[in-house]
């Protein structure tokens, strides 16, 4: 059996053992030699000896007058990264349509489930097959879940267990797509027991984005009820008084607002708000215009709280008051029911979002024992639980859920 080693070693490999090679292809005509499932090595070297290999045997069966043999590889097609280095290496390419692939998959899944009668087919309208199967790319993988599914299925029949099939099929899928993750499960350091041990973490960030919202919200109530000015007009006549202040050298004839010349009187008499959202309000210049909105913030160091924030405690203060006081008490109730919320629902609670998944469990892998086993591994960060799609999937949907102890011990049978 050839060793996968590095190139002086197959090199001193060949050398030591080609007498064996030579004396078994002239004793046995072979016309062809099949090489598959070597790709699994994830290395070209070792093409490159059965190359070697191939060369010197044809060359020894020439020489003796004897008919040559063709080696004929089965591999991934993403083998070779350069396109050049793929041609070059193989004197003819024939391309093979894949039996399953995401395209066609969820057919074959339900087709399959069909043919034993399947629960998982009559609830929510084939929604969880059409979803997980553009995860499986590989006929062998989906029969080998069908497989385990049957078997594990009928293990709780006969057990008198009463689990939930869709749940069951989904811990297979995993086993079958994530099998070192899966076989970390029983020791407590897969992915999954991750993702339910230091589920409190992630809900505390959560809640902890929202105190502080809280925390801004009572802020702007304590300025607003502070203020010691009681309309827009004495806001706005303190505002164009520090204007023409300040530009005196260079004294503003007035506002446009909107492309439209007023006084600033008329400014003040109106309430215009000088920092809109929606209008656009310049000061007018001998010379020309320019926006108020950077000279007004700059006096904003000056005059704290800046004049957006004075405008909108001013502007009607008891419905400011009241809204910021509504929005205290919903995110208060968002806190006190996240406490108690699945992981399914923390996931799709609003205030959850991937920066908040990643800020969490990054410390998971960056400073824990558990995440000293991950770092070990080669494309470490694929491996992450943030960056793995079909566990998210898996989780975000509830297919995994709680109970998923349940699906990996006696009860479950898949141990």
């Amino acid at each position: 059996m050839l060793k996968i080693v590095n190139k002086l070693e197959n090199v001193d490999f060949l050398n030591k053992h080609i007498d064996e090679i030579l004396y078994f292809f002239e004793t046995i005509p072979t016309d062809i030699v099949i090489i598959e499932d070597i790709d699994r090595f994830d290395t070209i070297e070792i093409y490159k000896t059965f190359r070697e290999i191939n060369i010197i045997v044809n060359n020894y069966l020439k020489g003796i007058g004897k008919k040559k043999s063709t080696f004929l590889y089965a591999i991934k097609d993403n083998l070779f990264e350069n396109e050049f280095d793929r041609t070059k290496f193989f004197d003819l390419i024939i391309p093979i349509i894949p039996y399953v692939d995401f395209s066609n998959s969820k057919n074959i899944l339900t087709a399959k489930l069909k043919e034993i009668n399947s629960d998982i087919l009559d609830e929510n309208q084939n929604k969880f097959i059409n979803s997980v199967s553009r995860f499986i790319l590989d006929n062998r993988i989906l029969k080998n879940i069908i497989n385990e599914f049957i078997v594990f299925r009928e293990q709780q029949k006969i057990k008198g267990e009463l689990l939930n099939e869709e749940k069951l099929l989904a811990i297979i899928i995993f086993k079958n797509l994530r099998p070192k993750d899966f076989s970390r499960l029983h020791n407590g350091n897969s992915n999954i027991n991750i993702a339910f041990n230091y589920k409190s973490n992630l809900i505390k960030i959560i809640n902890s984005d929202l105190n502080l919202k809280i925390k801004e919200l009572q802020k702007e109530i304590n300025e607003a009820l502070t203020e010691n000015l009681k309309s827009v007009r004495e806001l706005n006549k303190l505002y164009i008084y520090e204007i023409k202040e300040r530009m005196s050298s260079n004294p503003p004839l007035g506002l446009i607002i909107n492309q439209k010349k007023i006084s600033f009187q008329i400014a003040i008499e109106r309430g215009e708000n000088l920092i809109s959202d929606v209008n656009i309000v310049e000061l007018e210049y001998k010379n020309g215009a320019s926006k108020i909105d950077s000279l007004l913030n700059e006096f904003g160091k000056t005059f704290i709280p800046s004049y957006k924030k004075r405008y909108r405690h001013i502007n009607n203060k008891e419905g400011f008051i009241s809204r910021n006081k509504k929005k205290i008490e919903g995110y208060k109730n968002i806190i006190k029911t996240t406490e108690s919320q699945t992981l399914q629902q923390v996931f799709r609670n609003t205030y959850f979002s991937k920066k908040v998944f990643i800020q969490c469990f990054s410390y998971i892998y960056n400073e824990t024992t558990i995440g000293e086993i991950y770092n070990n591994e080669k494309n470490k960060y694929d491996k992450r639980i943030y960056n793995d799609t079909l566990l998210f999937f898996l989780l975000e949907n509830g297919y995994i859920k709680e109970d998923y102890q349940d699906y990996i011990s006696k009860k479950g049978l898949i141990i």
